[in-house]
C-alpha cells in the first residue's frame, strides 16, 4: 500500500467559514462539532461559520477551532476513504491534533487541554510585547546571522519555525524583532509581519510552558496507535509518557523543526501527504520542501475529489487482495487431508501455509506492497498444499474456481 501521512495545520490557517462546507456534507464532521460545544459550553461552529474574525483570531479560540476542524476532517476521510495513515504530524497547535487522532488522546481531554494552552498563550500575549514575523528567500544560517548582528547578548530575537529551506519565523520582542527584519530585508529577503501578538514559541513563553506542565500532570495519555512526529525533535514521539509531556511543554518554548520533521517522514517512505485543515499552508510547505511528493489539502474540493478516485479504487483492491489471502488460507485449512507422509506435509503444508501467513500479515500491516506477483504466488502455494494433501484433480479444480480471482487476472 501506498504510504501516506497525515498533516495537521497550526494557528494562523482559521479563517471565517472554515469547515462549512465539510460540516454540511458529513453528519459524522457535525457530530464533532456538537461535541466540541458541549464539552466546551460554547458555540464553536457558529464562530467558526460566522466569526467575526477578531474574535476567531484569538489564540484561545483559533486553536480550539483549528483542532475541532482537523479532527472532524479526519473522521470524515477515515470513514469515507477508509484510509489509514502511515505516520502523523502536526504544525505547533496541529501536534495536539495529531496526538489525538493517533489515539493518544481523547477528544475531549485534547479539546479541555487546549482550552488551557490557548488560554495561558492568550495571557502572555497580552501582558507581553512580542511579536513574530515570516522571513523568506534567506538561509536559516543568513537569519541567524541578522540576529546575532541586530541584537546583543542579551537579545531576545530566535529562530521560532523552520518551515522549508528559505521560510522561517522569527520571535522576541516587538523592537528586536523589527530590527532583525529589517537586517533581514536589507539580505535580500522577504519579511511580513504575523498577525500574533505574542512571541510563541520562544523562552518568554517559559511561564505559560511551566503552568501548562502542572496542567497536563492530571491527564492521562495513552500509547499511539499511529507514529506522531514530535515538533521539538523532528522524530517520533517516543513510547514514554512522561516525556511525551515534556516535549508538548518544550514545544512552546523550542522552535517547530517541521523541515526536519517531513524529511524524516519522506525518509521512511511516504509518497503522500494529506493536510486536514483549513487552508492549504503544509500543502504548501511540503511542494517547496520535497516537490516529487504528492500533496493534498482535505479543506480543498478539487483535492478531495481526487483523493476519492485514488483511494477509493485502492482500498477495493486492497480488501480484495486481504479477501483473496484469507480465502486460500481457508481452503488450505479445512480441506481433507490424504498424505500421511508426515515429511512430505511438512515440506508441502505446513511451509507453505506458513508463507501464506506472512503473506497475509504483509498486507494487512501494510509492511510492504504486495502486487500481482506476490498474489499469484498464494495462489500457487494453495495449489501446492492441495497436491501434498493428494486432493483428487477434480476436487483442486472445485476449490480453486470458488476464489475470487479478480485480483491475479
Amino acid at each position: 500500500m501506498e504510504r501516506v501521512a497525515f498533516l495537521f495545520p497550526g494557528q494562523g490557517s482559521q479563517y471565517v467559514g472554515m469547515s462549512k462546507d465539510i460540516v454540511n456534507h458529513y453528519s459524522i464532521a457535525k457530530e464533532v462539532f456538537e461535541e466540541a460545544n458541549e464539552v466546551l459550553g460554547m458555540d464553536l461552529q457558529s464562530l467558526c461559520y460566522e466569526g467575526p474574525s477578531e474574535e476567531l483570531t484569538k489564540t484561545k479560540n483559533a486553536q480550539l477551532a483549528l483542532l475541532t476542524t482537523s479532527i472532524a476532517y479526519f473522521r470524515v476521510i477515515e470513514n469515507e476513504l477508509g484510509l489509514t495513515p502511515y505516520m502523523l504530524a502536526g504544525h505547533s497547535l496541529g501536534e495536539f491534533s495529531a496526538l489525538t487522532c493517533s489515539g493518544v488522546l481523547t477528544f475531549s481531554d485534547a479539546l479541555k487541554l487546549v482550552s488551557t494552552r490557548g488560554k495561558l498563550m492568550q495571557q502572555e500575549t497580552e501582558q507581553s510585547i512580542g511579536a513574530m514575523t515570516a522571513v523568506s528567500k534567506l538561509s536559516a544560517q543568513t537569519v541567524e546571522q541578522c540576529i546575532e548582528q541586530m541584537t546583543d547578548e542579551n537579545g531576545t530575537v530566535a529562530i521560532a519555525c523552520y518551515n522549508a529551506e528559505k521560510e522561517l519565523v522569527i520571535t522576541g520582542h516587538s523592537y528586536e524583532v523589527k530590527r532583525v527584519a529589517e537586517k533581514c530585508a536589507q539580505e535580500g529577503g522577504n519579511v511580513t509581519p504575523l498577525k500574533v501578538s505574542g512571541p510563541f514559541h520562544h523562552q518568554l513563553m517559559t511561564k505559560a510552558s511551566e503552568q501548562f506542565h502542572d496542567h497536563l500532570k492530571s491527564y492521562s495519555f495513552q500509547k499511539y496507535k499511529i507514529p506522531v512526529v514530535s515538533n521539538v525533535t523532528g522524530l517520533p514521539h517516543v513510547e514514554d509518557i512522561d516525556e511525551l509531556k515534556l516535549n508538548l511543554v518544550s514545544q512552546m518554548i523550542k522552535p517547530v523543526r517541521w523541515v526536519e520533521s517531513m524529511k524524516y517522514i519522506f525518509n521512511k517512505g511516504v509518497t503522500t501527504t494529506i493536510e486536514l485543515g483549513p487552508r492549504t499552508v503544509l500543502k504548501n510547505l511540503i511542494k517547496r520542501i520535497e516537490p516529487t511528493i504528492n500533496s493534498f489539502s482535505f479543506d480543498k474540493g478539487n483535492d478531495r475529489d481526487e483523493l476519492k478516485m485514488r483511494f477509493s479504487s485502492t482500498n477495493k483492491q486492497h480488501s480484495s487482495a486481504i479477501h483473496f489471502i484469507t480465502q486460500c488460507m481457508t481452503a488450505a485449512i479445512t480441506t481433507p487431508n490424504y498424505n500421511w507422509d508426515s515429511n512430505e506435509y511438512e515440506k508441502g503444508v505446513i511451509q507453505p501455509y506458513r508463507k501464506l501467513q506472512q503473506l497475509q500479515k504483509q498486507w494487512t500491516q501494510q509492511e510492504e506492497v504486495l502486487d500481482e506477483d506476490q498474489l499469484k504466488k498464494a495462489f500457487i502455494l494453495l495449489q501446492q498444499i492441495l497436491k501434498t494433501k493428494k486432493v483428487s484433480s477434480e476436487e483442486q479444480l472445485n476449490i480453486l474456481n470458488h476464489l475470487d480471482r479478480e485480483v491475479v487476472n
